[in-house]
């Protein structure tokens, strides 16, 4: 795996990471100042499982190729252990992977919860308890 959270890296992720060659199973993101959108080809890794983004300022949707992949077992599988499996089915949701821009959560990624009237997050995957105020 590659573990670059926390890092304060900035811009966008490098289309260097998203040669399947790489053999990347894990790759983590989170907590940095990247930006831009989430590539899709980070789809193409074979052995990608786990993806977090989450906690940086991209922009646009996580792309479907990504959602259908069931990445982020092992969070869930920590996160929800003791809830109802049935509950907790991420296939095809992209709320796996982070939050869409408006809306939040503990993580920044799923359970997503949608900004209320008059509030709003630039970012997808925001992590937080209240989303930023229109006002």
């Amino acid at each position: 795996g590659l573990y670059l959270d926390d890092n304060e890296l900035i811009g966008t992720i490098p289309f260097s990471l998203t040669h399947p060659e790489l053999e990347l199973s894990k790759l983590y993101l989170q907590h940095n100042e990247l930006s831009g959108t989430i590539p899709r080809e980070l789809a193409d890794l074979p052995n990608l499982n786990e993806l977090y983004v989450d906690g940086n300022k991209f922009t646009g949707t996580i792309p479907k190729d990504l959602c259908d992949l069931n990445l982020n077992a092992p969070f869930f599988e920590k996160s929800f252990a003791r809830k109802n499996a049935d509950t907790v089915q991420t296939k095809g949701d992209c709320s796996a992977i982070a939050c869409p821009i408006d809306s939040r959560s503990q993580y920044g990624l799923f359970q997503c919860t949608p900004c209320e009237e008059n509030s709003f997050t630039p970012y997808l995957g925001f992590i937080g308890e209240e989303c930023l105020s229109n006002a």
